[in-house]
C-alpha cells in the first residue's frame, strides 16, 4: 500500500492506493473550495462529517446538490465537479 499526503490552507488529502484501486481521504476546512478536476472512471464519494454543496458540470449544464453525513455521491466518468463544505 502507497499513501500520498498533501496539505495547504484548505485542509488535508490522503490518497491510498491499495491493489491498483485509490481510495482517498479529505479533510476540507469549512468555506474552502476543492475542485475542477475530472476523472477517466466513475467516482464514488462518503460524507463521513460535515454538508457539502457539490456542484457537477454535465452537459455544459450545472447541477448542485447539498449533502450531509453518511451520504453516497456518485460522479460520473468525466464530469468536473466542485466542493464547497
Amino acid at each position: 500500500m502507497k499513501i500520498d499526503a498533501y496539505s495547504d490552507v484548505r485542509g488535508e488529502i490522503f490518497i491510498n492506493k491499495i491493489k491498483g484501486v485509490e481510495f482517498v481521504v479529505s479533510f476540507t476546512k469549512a468555506g474552502a473550495y476543492r475542485g475542477g478536476d475530472y476523472h477517466a472512471s466513475k467516482q464514488y464519494a462518503i460524507i463521513l462529517k460535515g454538508k457539502f454543496e457539490i456542484t457537477l458540470r454535465q452537459n455544459n449544464k450545472e447541477a448542485v446538490k447539498k449533502y450531509g453525513p453518511n451520504e453516497l455521491i456518485v460522479v460520473p466518468a468525466n464530469t468536473p465537479i466542485y466542493l464547497k463544505p
